[in-house]
């Protein structure tokens, strides 16, 4: 990897590492994206301490650039998603963890997990102490309706109704952890990096994309998780990337991450 703090920031220390030897995370075989993740868990640990940062998030659109990006609290006005649904755009040229309206119909399910190949959920355990109010948590217990795609003994992904990008999937261990991913204890982390890959190779496999992008944008703050999404190059679709203008800088955490 190589990494420095960018020209172009969209918050205060965002640093940007990429890959030297591979344009796409989502090429890297295990041992690869491991240490590559790894040595990103290491650089956010530092830039968090030299920075006084408490939460620092990940945005990558599945390329060999990652962004990590320090924010303060959120702090008592922070509101959750606090902004208008998105309108998606299948052209676009970056991929972001705001949300758009519900998706996913009846239909639609039925051809992601035909694509996926997704089995119906067998496990509903949940490990340690139970939070009642928690969606994740409900969602691993199997109290609400939602669309599992995929699970091992420690975790559980599904997916997102209300993703930028049709296979938007989140990904949660089955213990609440709270707090950001990256403030993990070394062993849940490389637990659960194992298991982004495992749904990374899913994903892109199954629904034939180019890359899967991959998010740790603090949404839940009770409950660390990774955010999912697989897309493709617009050019192999024989589409143009739509024009955008600027990244808006942030001086606080907007409720969701983008490249």
């Amino acid at each position: 990897l190589d990494a420095g703090f960018t020209r172009y920031p969209i918050c205060e220390g965002q640093v940007v590492a990429t890959l030297k030897d591979c344009s796409n995370l989502s090429d890297l075989n295990y041992a690869q994206f491991m240490q590559t993740m790894v040595s990103i868990w290491g650089m956010s640990l530092a830039l968090s301490a030299s920075l006084g940062a408490p939460f620092i998030g990940l945005a990558c659109n599945g390329t060999g650039t990652l962004s990590l990006l320090p924010f303060e609290d959120k702090g008592e006005s922070w509101t959750r998603k606090h902004y208008e649904r998105m309108q998606r755009d299948p052209n676009s040229p970056y991929l972001t963890s705001k949300k758009g309206d519900d998706i996913y119909s009846a239909g639609l399910t039925a051809m992601v997990h035909k694509k996926l190949g997704a089995a119906e959920p067998k496990d509903f355990s949940f490990k340690g102490e139970i939070d009642e109010n928690n969606y994740y948590t409900q969602v691993i217990r199997g109290q609400v309706p939602h669309h599992r795609v995929w699970e091992d003994h420690e975790h559980v992904a599904f997916l997102d109704p209300h993703g930028s990008s049709v296979g938007t999937t989140i990904l949660v261990p089955r213990k609440q952890i709270k707090g950001d991913v990256f403030s993990m204890k070394s062993a849940n982390f490389v637990s659960l990096m194992k298991a982004t890959y495992n749904v990374i190779q899913l994903l892109r496999d199954g629904l034939e994309d180019d890359r899967v992008g991959v998010f740790f944008d603090g949404y839940d703050e009770l409950f660390a998780s990774v955010i999912l999404i697989p897309t493709r190059d617009p050019f192999k679709e024989n589409c143009a990337p739509s024009r955008v203008g600027e990244a808006q800088f942030y001086d606080v955490h907007p409720g969701y991450l983008s490249t």
